[in-house]
């Protein structure tokens, strides 16, 4: 994760271009339901965001709750709508479950870098005031590390202990795609 953000702010200071103008957005997307960020445009060419992604379900005594908050640079190689993106980012997963009828509890938690790649639209961005877009994204883990915590009777020897283990690992090192439907912004 240094690595990346190390690479990122290397290359944003080797962008020869004055700020225009910065704003705020939200997203709404899938699997990240719920996406907002702040945005800072550098010319006709390039944009930079920090965002905060997140989904957040419940349902009786399950939570899951997946989020990543990422910093990126898009760049918009005809100074229009269109843009290519890259980010970095740490992705956290949080489940949580409890036995109603024995009580016992268990939780487990993934936390993985990651390193994104975007394809997308902007319109309205080259202007001050609202702006609409949407992109895909691509989103690779590396790095993962899973913590699982549970009641006194789930030994970390049982199969049902394992299991939750390899499902973390599994998670913390699978690439998935991330589709923002409508993002809506304003730049002052």
């Amino acid at each position: 994760m240094k690595k990346q953000i190390l690479f990122l702010l290397t290359f944003l200071s080797l962008i020869p271009t004055a700020y225009s103008a910065a704003g705020l957005h939200v997203g709404l997307g899938f699997p990240y339901v719920t996406q907002y960020g702040l945005n800072l445009t550098m010319g006709q060419k390039w944009t930079l965001n920090a965002q905060y992604n997140l989904l957040d379900l419940s349902g009786g005594d399950t939570e899951i709750k997946l989020s990543m908050p990422e910093i990126g640079i898009q760049w918009h190689p005809f100074s229009g709508v269109f843009f290519l993106g890259l980010g970095v980012g740490q992705q956290s997963l949080d489940v949580s479950a409890t036995d109603t009828d024995t009580g016992e509890s268990a939780s487990a938690s993934v936390t993985s870098a990651t390193t994104i790649a975007k394809v997308g639209w902007i319109w309205g961005r080259a202007n001050e005031g609202f702006w609409f877009g949407m992109d895909i994204a691509f989103i690779s883990p590396s790095s993962s590390d899973v913590e699982i915590e549970t009641s006194d009777s789930l030994l970390t020897t049982s199969q049902e202990y394992k299991d939750v283990e390899e499902a973390g690992e599994a998670f913390g090192s699978t690439s998935y795609a991330n589709f923002t439907f409508a993002r809506f912004g304003y730049l002052f």
